[in-house]
């Protein structure tokens, strides 16, 4: 059956809202790998208040590692000894490094980058809604986190923190991300090459789009420059699919900024969050791995969202404070 087809049958059957396609998918990965429908992991269940505080805190320090206990604790209206726990319990302090140095060029396209996004916000009240953020990370089976070389608290960081074996299974996962939700989490099972980001494009994340609230008239795609997306065939795909409304390399009207993970949502946030989600506790198979993605992608609310777009908005100020140089 279709998705379609599915999710009009369940609310047809069942009188209610039915799932998002995600969860569907799930459901379908983990009937056919393990002949059940059931979660391990509890996934399916309503948050507690406990929880809600303990996601947000997490979430506080994702956005900003430099806060210290007391201004998430008044941030949140919460105690310090709860924050204290959650920070003991799951987060750990790392020093930051730059990911990337900035060659002599980058700073003069990152001032100009900020300026226009930045005045595409202020003329556009639809830009900001309608930007989806998107990026791939690799998950390693047996990624773990660093604990030591401490400065500032953390959970993670997608590029600096998580140590993973370089033989160990993997998966690389795409994601997108905008104000109102979540597209995939999609996996790929190798390397990402132009054609498989292509198919991807094509076959999960479009109809996933237009199954969404999210309507790609008026939908800005956001993706950083890395090879596979600079394809010939990638880039015409995007011109016919979103005219005049990507945002990468080589997009005729808004040029992504190369080595600029610092002003990308999935980047300084994104990553960070479900990384510790996933590594929380030790992984062992390929599937719990897939699991704990989707359920770390699940736990990522709409308050999350909310100051991640914030965030970025600060970010672009910042940028043109120190006149293109990184914002961390």
């Amino acid at each position: 059956r279709s998705m379609r087809q599915v999710r009009s049958k369940f609310r047809a059957t069942f009188r209610r809202r039915p799932p998002t396609r995600r969860t569907v998918m799930r459901w379908v990965h983990r009937f056919n790998t393990e002949n059940t429908v059931q979660t391990r992991l509890r996934v399916l269940e309503e948050r507690s208040p406990q929880q809600n505080k303990r996601h947000a805190v997490l979430a506080a320090f994702a956005l900003n590692p430099r806060l210290s206990v007391r201004q998430v604790a008044r941030q949140l209206g919460i105690s310090k000894s709860f924050v204290w726990r959650v920070i003991r319990q799951q987060m750990y302090p790392f020093k930051p490094q730059v990911l990337f140095e900035l060659q002599p060029d980058d700073y003069e396209r990152r001032k100009q980058f900020c300026v226009d996004e930045l005045g595409r916000i202020s003329t556009n009240r639809n830009h900001l809604p309608f930007l989806l953020f998107t990026d791939e990370a690799i998950f390693h089976l047996d990624g773990h986190v660093n604990k030591q070389n401490t400065r500032c608290w953390s959970e993670t960081n997608p590029h600096w923190i998580i140590e993973e074996a370089v033989q160990s299974p993997k998966v690389v996962v795409w994601c997108g991300l905008w104000r109102e939700g979540v597209v995939g989490p999609f996996f790929f099972e190798g390397t990402v090459t132009g054609e498989s980001y292509l198919r991807m494009l094509e076959q999960d994340v479009l109809p996933e789009l237009e199954a969404s609230h999210m309507q790609r008239e008026v939908c800005i795609f956001q993706q950083d420059g890395a090879p596979p997306h600079y394809a010939t065939t990638v880039r015409d795909w995007l011109d016919r699919t979103f005219p005049g409304n990507w945002m990468g390399r080589g997009s005729p009207t808004m040029p992504w900024p190369p080595r600029s993970p610092d002003l990308t949502i999935c980047d300084f946030f994104v990553w960070g969050f479900v990384k510790a989600q996933v590594y929380a506790v030790r992984v062992r198979t390929m599937t719990e791995l897939k699991e704990r993605i989707l359920s770390a992608f699940d736990a990522i609310t709409d308050n999350m969202r909310e100051a991640a777009f914030r965030d970025y908005e600060q970010r672009l100020h910042k940028c043109l404070q120190v006149r293109g140089g990184h914002v961390d």
